[in-house]
């Protein structure tokens, strides 16, 4: 798993990279990168149940958002 930190419509949210699209997890429940890692592995069975089915607006393609540092500061 890849995680980033994308921006679209103006916000800031978490996301998974895979292969040629982006999958958003701010509807997964989670705010930033650094909250899934805080969640621990909780956090991350969520996030791989979320990747294996994700609502069909929350794939992105790439070329569509803008790729930011994974963990801001």
């Amino acid at each position: 798993m890849r995680f980033v930190t994308i921006r679209r419509n103006g916000s800031d949210e978490p996301g998974l990279l895979v292969d040629s699209h982006v999958i958003a997890l701010r509807d997964a429940g989670f705010e930033s990168v650094v909250s899934i890692i805080q969640g621990g592995a909780d956090a991350l069975a969520t996030v791989r149940r979320w990747a294996e089915k994700p609502p069909g607006n929350c794939v992105l393609d790439f070329d569509k958002v803008t790729l930011l540092a994974p963990v801001p500061r």
